[in-house]
């Protein structure tokens, strides 16, 4: 048995919880008043509100609704709607004239159970927010009163000493529920119809000597357990009209507070002021483990139905912990999954046959309270390997059909504490006692051996190309060949859980708790991720891209390191074969499942990294890809064209055909955007392309003269050049005219320029040069001058 912490919540004071039966969440109420809404997944607090002016006592999700109720020391139990961003208060339950210790839902039944200290237990009737029942048996506060899970009965407990079985099908007489037995009458003690009347319990729990802390009822058995400041822990068995004393524990040193069953396993857990959670067998009062946390007083205890998953009020915060690993002890050869289930029993299905009969029974080799660490399936010879954790290794041939859970008669055992099958007659064993690999054959007969480095701390062993093994620590992974004993290590790891080996084995994938690393066959590095999330299985698929899952994810990861999400799912599944679309999976209740991948993405970026054209064309026709990462990834694989074609924006658009050379295209998209920013990134990508005439339309958008006009003279554009001389004559700019004029080669006007400007020496020096006679007549006319006046400079 051990004790997993799954999440730490840090909410400041805290006094009870509660789960959402299906999503994330969990309740917490603080000694303040206040209700604090957590989704333990990702550990973050969602909000919280101000419920009552005293300290909460009890918080309760409903067990199939979006409400909660919550009771404190004011006497009042409120009912709120919890939803996504804030909680409203849907109505208030007042009758109690006194602390109410703890308040809960029905499962089916609109009803609601409370105690306080006034010596009551009330039901109520939620919806209508009326009292419909007052129980009156105890004669101190009523500490505790639970519901049965599915049944109309219920237990209470008191400061008294005692404890009460309750039967409630009186209160579904009244509404006509209930059915008459074969005599005509009915079960239980009834009541007549005033709804303040007090019923008989039908049975009394006696044997605690203290008052008693908390009463709960277990959820498929007829077994209670109560606990109390005695110390101890009781089971009782109840039926019809009686109970009786089952069992007692006695681990703890203090007062007991708390006591639940787990909701999956037979297990008990009780929390005392000693500081300690217990956890017992409610059938072995041998069994016994214990759980701290240094420092820290334990209180109340609440459970997530039909999952593995108990949060502990501590003085700190919440801590959520799981019982044993949650993963089923597997493995899958070709199409065939081997399995140990809950029962220690040995079961083989394949995807066309998901149901199937026990094989074997390994309660004999198994410790109570443990699961098997290890399964390995030889399908030539129908023979598995099994590591129940005990430095034993146990070789069992199975039936080639399934006959039951039969015990098993024959087996061979071996010292060590990894194993593996090499070939169908040869095992390989890593014994941590003497840090050495032993290569044995079926018969026990000894091969050879290697030794491995104390500092090596082996988690898995796997065998590749048939004669290499690996050993996977924490921190590392070491390759040895069996045959000439060469070793080479891969160090760069952190909480690394398993290996994958690609079916061609080519590749290695490492899952770490947070990552994966991919290396090559010869342990060289290839690529890694980094998730927010942790990985809980991976598989390869025959194209060597990798699907693995995480709590609320299928993803895949490419050998270039790319990666994306593929489906979302509500449960974890892990992953045990992927073929082409579809995928194969086990959940944690030890359910397979065949389900359908889109792997779209994928294979798109597989085509892309390819380079394999005719794919892409075809998915950019057929497929419904859309989104920013995949427009981002098809930009940066070099395909901005057809990044462009995955996107409507057209500032994206503009940019990816501008970094694709189609400047053609970016034109287009220019003249739809239409603003001078654009405009001049065109003319600076057209320019450096020689593309002179989409340059040039650039500047014409942009108005920008100057640099049409030298543009058009480097490509000798005449007839642009002439239409803005033309342009400029009617225009009063001096400068831009005569730069025109010179660009033009137009002597005449470059002169009439100077001319009007009253630059007659300018003008006439340039009418000079090209012998214009008439301007150098009216120039020495304007001046007042004669050709004899003029001197020229030597």
């Amino acid at each position: 048995m051990k004790v997993y912490t799954k999440s730490y919540l840090p909410a400041p004071k805290p006094l009870t919880s509660s789960f959402h039966h299906s999503r994330p969440w969990l309740l917490i109420a603080l000694a303040e008043g206040i209700i604090e809404l957590w989704d333990y997944r990702c550990n973050v607090r969602l909000y919280s509100w101000n419920a009552h002016k005293s300290t909460i006592r009890c918080i309760h999700f409903h067990p199939s609704r979006q409400i909660c109720a919550s009771a404190s020391d004011d006497g009042d139990i409120k009912i709120w709607n919890v939803g996504d961003s804030r909680a409203t208060l849907q109505g208030v339950l007042k009758g109690h004239r006194d602390t109410v210790r703890t308040a809960f839902f029905h499962t089916t039944e609109p009803w609601l159970i409370s105690a306080s200290d006034d010596q009551s237990v009330k039901i109520w009737n939620w919806q209508s927010q009326t009292e419909i029942s007052c129980l009156l048996a105890h004669g101190d506060y009523v500490l505790c009163a639970n519901f049965h899970p599915s049944r109309c009965l219920a237990v209470s407990a008191s400061m008294d000493k005692t404890a009460y079985l309750w039967d409630l099908t009186y209160l579904q007489q009244r509404n006509g529920k209930v059915r008459a037995n074969q005599d005509g009458t009915h079960k239980g003690n009834f009541l007549n119809s005033n709804p303040f009347s007090d019923a008989q319990p039908i049975a009394e729990l006696v044997g605690h000597t203290a008052a008693v802390n908390w009463v709960a009822f277990h959820p498929k058995r007829n077994l209670i357990v109560s606990c109390a400041d005695d110390k101890l822990v009781k089971t009782w068995k109840y039926n019809d009209d009686s109970a009786t004393l089952d069992r007692t524990f006695t681990g703890h040193s203090a007062p007991v507070i708390c006591a639940v069953f787990h909701p999956t396993q037979e297990l008990i857990l009780s929390t005392g002021r000693d500081r300690k959670l217990l956890i017992d067998d409610p059938m072995d009062p041998t069994f016994t483990k214990k759980y701290t946390r240094e420092g820290t007083r334990l209180w109340h205890m609440s459970a997530l139905s039909e999952d593995n998953l108990v949060s502990v009020v501590g003085d700190a915060g919440v801590v959520l912990l799981k019982f044993n690993k949650d993963r089923p002890c597997h493995c899958v050869v070709g199409d065939k999954l081997v399995l140990i289930n809950k029962m220690d029993q040995v079961q083989i299905q394949s995807p066309g046959n998901p149901l199937s009969l026990p094989y074997i029974s390994l309660k004999s080799l198994n410790e109570k309270g443990r699961i098997m660490h290890q399964i390995a399936f030889n399908d030539t010879n129908y023979s598995i390997l099994v590591n129940p954790g005990r430095g034993k290794i146990f070789l069992i041939d199975l039936p080639r059909t399934p006959t039951g859970a039969v015990k098993i008669n024959n087996y061979h055992s071996f010292s060590g504490h990894l194993a593996a099958f090499v070939s169908d007659e040869v095992l390989i064993i890593y014994d941590k006692d003497t840090h050495r690999l032993l290569v044995t054959s079926i018969d026990g007969q000894n091969i050879s051996s290697i030794n491995v480095s104390p500092d090596i701390k082996p988690r898995i062993l796997k065998i590749i190309n048939n004669n290499r093994v690996l050993i996977l620590s924490k921190r590392s992974l070491l390759c040895i060949n069996i045959e000439t004993g060469n070793t080479k290590i891969y160090e760069d790891l952190s909480h690394a859980k398993n290996i994958q080996i690609s079916k061609d084995e080519q590749f290695i994938a490492v899952t770490c708790q947070l990552g994966i690393h991919i290396l090559s066959n010869n342990l060289d590095y290839v690529t890694s991720i980094i998730s927010e999330v942790k990985i809980k299985s991976a598989q390869w698929d025959d194209s060597n891209t990798l699907f693995y899952s995480t709590p609320n994810h299928i993803r895949f990861m490419l050998v270039n390191g790319d990666s994306g999400i593929i489906k979302s799912t509500n449960e974890v599944n892990y992953l045990l074969r992927i073929e082409e679309d579809h995928f194969w999976y086990l959940d944690k209740f030890m359910r397979t499942g065949y389900s359908r991948l889109n792997i779209s993405e994928c294979t798109f970026k597989k085509a892309l990294i390819n380079k394999d054209t005719a794919k892409i064309n075809h998915y950019i026709k057929n497929s419904n890809l859309v989104g920013r990462n995949i427009v981002r990834y098809t930009s940066s694989a070099g395909y901005p064209d057809v990044a462009a074609k995955f996107t409507s924006d057209p500032f994206e658009r503009f940019d990816f055909f501008i970094k694709s050379n189609n400047i053609s295209m970016a034109y287009k998209v220019a003249l739809n955007i239409n603003d001078h920013a654009t405009w001049r990134a065109l003319s600076t990508y057209a320019i450096k392309l020689g593309n002179i005439e989409i340059a040039q339309e650039a500047y014409r958008k942009m108005k920008d003269i100057d640099k049409l006009s030298f543009i058009s003279l480097l490509a000798d554009d005449k007839q642009t050049l002439d239409h803005l001389r033309d342009q400029t004559i009617e225009s009063i700019d001096i400068q831009r005219s005569f730069t025109n004029a010179i660009y033009c080669n137009d002597v005449s006007r470059r002169s009439k320029i100077f001319y009007d400007s009253k630059s007659y020496a300018l003008a006439y020096l340039t009418a000079k040069s090209h012998n214009d006679i008439d301007m150098m007549n009216k120039c020495l006319e304007s001046a007042h001058l004669t050709e004899q006046d003029i001197i020229y400079p030597s």
